[in-house]
Order: C-alpha cells, then structure tokens, then sequence
C-alpha cells in the first residue's frame, strides 16, 4: 500500500451461499491492510443489517497483493 489506495469488497451471502447483495469502493490514504479491513467491516455490518429477519456474521480476510 505504498500508495496509500486501497480497494474493499463486500458480499452478503444467504445461508444455502447464493449472493443477495455486493458492493466495492476504494479508500485513500491507508497505511496499511488491516486499516483498510475496518471499513470494509464496518460496511459489512451495515449491509447485513439492513435484513433484520436474518442472522448473519462477518468473515473477513486480508488477501495480500501480488
């Protein structure tokens, strides 16, 4: 991240695996991977919200870049 973007990916998975909901958007001025990690948690949270009939949880990974 020596640039300092970052990009974030979330999708939100029903229980059998099938998409309902995906979105990305790209950060600036990040130090670091785990900084760009909270938002896209942050965003996650917020998106599975939005079904508050549904439980959900948060898997989250750094991929690192090649």
């Amino acid at each position: 991240m020596e640039s300092g973007e970052a990009a974030i990916g979330v999708m939100i998975r029903d229980d059998e695996g099938q998409p309902l909901l995906m979105a990305c958007r790209k950060l600036y001025h990040c130090r670091d991977a785990e900084e760009a990690e909270a938002p896209a948690c942050l965003e996650g949270v917020r998106m599975g919200a939005r079904w508050q009939d549904k439980d959900f949880f948060s898997w989250n990974e750094i991929a690192p870049r090649l």
